[in-house]
């Protein structure tokens, strides 16, 4: 048999030389796999993730700005500005959203706000969406619900079991002022002064310590409920005592008579019907009545 060099001073039959040259040619296929290839990946699903929550405030600026009809004072305005912000929003992309929402602009086309109900074994879901083309963003949600099992109900059909309240994530400023937390105080002391200070806003309900208060997740402070009407004159009173705002806004919260805890197995679809809802532009709330998981 005809020998053939390697390249390496070594000698190899053909037949291992084309074994060689396709072990090379896996390799590189597969060379995908790698750290990189894992982080690009990530990458993609995060900016995917915050591109559509920016899309999301951006409707929700335009959608307040045709309310407000040019009235930049309007309380729902600021609150959407506000929470652009908060999202890190370009300057340039929030005075867009406003332009769009303005009367006599086109772009929107017909924009109008529903709210879809459904459920999902013993779990009630409150959908919200903004939307200018109510077939396609009932057909999307349709599709969410049962795709994970759920159904969608008629209108009154889960909504009485939610209250409409406005809501305010605060937490004691952390350098500044002469606020408790600014002079180093004890834990103790840092929750008795929040405490005060929340009972200074006039607000209906405050939890302390909450791991995750508004939609959006991620944020630790301290929860403050009112009725919808005093929202605005809330958020005022909340900064007038030294809290720092983190986030305020509207939400549906489930009467406490009609909250229901389920099993593990239970909460991981509902955890993926969540995620199949928040990666819908047109969705802008989701609201559950699930208090726990069973253990």
């Amino acid at each position: 048999m005809a020998l053939r060099g390697c390249g390496r001073g070594r000698m190899c039959c053909p037949g291992s030389w084309r074994s060689l040259r396709a072990l090379r040619s896996a390799q590189q296929r597969f060379a995908g796999h790698s750290k990189w290839h894992n982080i690009r990946h990530k990458k993609a699903a995060n900016d995917a993730k915050r591109m559509a929550m920016l899309s999301k405030v951006a409707k929700e600026v335009s959608v307040a700005s045709r309310l407000a009809a040019g009235d930049m004072s309007n309380p729902r305005l600021t609150m959407a500005i506000d929470r652009a912000k908060a999202a890190n929003m370009a300057k340039g992309s929030i005075q867009q959203a406003i332009d769009r929402g303005m009367p006599g602009s086109k772009e929107m086309g017909n924009m109008e706000e529903l709210m879809y109900e459904g459920t999902l074994g013993t779990c009630a879901l409150l959908v919200r969406a903004q939307t200018d083309n109510r077939n396609r963003t009932a057909a999307a949600v349709r599709h969410h619900f049962s795709k994970c099992g759920g159904s969608m109900g008629g209108i009154g059909s889960v909504n009485w079991m939610f209250d409409r309240v406005g809501f305010i994530e605060v937490r004691a400023r952390s350098s500044g002022g002469s606020d408790a937390a600014a002079r180093n105080a004890t834990e103790d002391e840092v929750q008795e002064w929040l405490l005060d200070a929340c009972v200074e806003t006039g607000a209906d309900e405050f939890r302390l310590g909450l791991e995750q208060a508004a939609p959006q997740g991620g944020l630790e402070g301290t929860l403050l409920v009112t009725d919808q009407k005093e929202l605005m004159r809330a958020h005022g009173a909340s900064l007038e005592a030294g809290l720092e705002v983190l986030f305020y806004g509207y939400r549906d919260v489930p009467k406490e008579d009609n909250c229901v805890t389920i099993s593990t197995e239970a909460s991981e679809i509902l955890q993926q019907l969540l995620d199949l809802l928040e990666n819908d532009t047109d969705v802008s709330e989701v609201a559950h009545n699930v208090l726990g998981v069973d253990e």
